[in-house]
């Protein structure tokens, strides 16, 4: 017996996200060219021969050798569907415009979406000058999910590597949020050593909200995990409480909400997994309507022009 086809969003999720990486294929070559084609999303995978997971319309009266043509134009409609998608979501914070099947390069006056295409695009993100992509994301992560909780809004980046002032170790970094929120006493169970192995235990930043009495009892705190590779799909539980935990004593009065920040866009269809493992999400989508929404200032003029550099050196390759 053939096995029974769904067409519900959860079943459908990986595929979706599929298309959303074709469709970042397409906008990476509009930013690079001043625009492009929705079929060009799909040339890596039709010279890769990849193109069988894409239906062909049934009840159709058609050769065996049309069913290429179908898969392609299959595939091409869905990433213009995801294109379209973008667009309707982001409104103005959204960098380019649908003209039929091209899409044009739009400089709306921000920087940050073209910054998350670039990440997203790059041919590492590990090695030489790449390695800054993802390490100011996590820094630009933090100061915009402040942003959109207020101006009244505090953060601490506490990924490896950190700034000095933060603290070279994990241990430090979080002395530092305990002196600035007289909150996550540092005490790790006594079987523990004196720092996490992975140099974070998964969290990448904190922000809080300062409260409106100002009495530091009970504070809300937002725990950022941050992941820009293509496997940041696995990553939705790299950060827990449980985990965490383990290093304070105690962790916080109030449980924290973890949040999830990636440079990619994730589809309304994976959006819903990955809330639910992850927390909040703030993905490309989410970030950069929150950039293009906060007042001039919220990324300073020395944060606007290193992204202008990444750009530049990913563009540029």
């Amino acid at each position: 017996m053939a096995p029974r086809m769904t067409n519900d969003p959860y079943s459908l999720r990986h595929q979706a996200q599929r298309s959303a990486s074709d469709a970042d294929q397409v906008e990476f070559s509009a930013l690079r060219n001043g625009s492009s084609l929705a079929d060009s999303g799909i040339y890596d995978e039709r010279m890769a021969g990849a193109m069988d997971d894409y239906e062909v319309p049934d009840g159709l009266d058609h050769a065996p050798w049309q069913d290429e043509d179908l898969k392609n134009d299959s595939a091409v409609g869905l990433v213009h569907e995801e294109i379209e998608r973008r667009r309707d979501t982001m409104g103005a914070a959204y960098p380019f415009r649908v003209r039929g099947a091209t899409l044009d390069y739009v400089p709306n006056g921000g920087l940050l979406y073209e910054f998350l295409l670039a990440i997203c695009n790059a041919e590492t993100i590990t090695s030489g000058r790449y390695v800054r992509l993802p390490r100011l994301f996590e820094r630009l992560s933090a100061r915009l999910v402040a942003a959109y909780l207020g101006d009244r809004t505090r953060f601490l980046h506490t990924g490896a590597p950190r700034e000095e002032d933060v603290g070279r170790s994990f241990r430090q970094a979080m002395l530092t949020l305990a002196e600035a929120t007289s909150e996550w006493q540092w005490g790790p169970d006594e079987d523990l050593p004196e720092e996490p192995a992975n140099g974070d235990s998964g969290c990448d930043f904190v922000v809080w909200p300062a409260p409106p009495d100002g009495r530091p009892i009970g504070q809300l705190f937002f725990l950022g995990q941050c992941a820009c590779g293509n496997d940041w799909d696995t990553k939705f539980n790299d950060l827990t409480l449980k985990r965490l935990s383990k290093w304070f004593n105690p962790l916080s009065v109030v449980d924290p909400v973890r949040c999830f920040a990636t440079p990619h866009h994730v589809t309304d269809s994976m959006l819903r997994e990955a809330s639910r493992e992850a927390g909040y999400v703030f993905d490309r989508a989410r970030l950069a309507s929150i950039a293009h929404r906060s007042p001039d200032g919220t990324l300073e003029t020395h944060v606007q022009e290193e992204m202008r550099a990444l750009v530049d050196l990913v563009v540029g390759t």
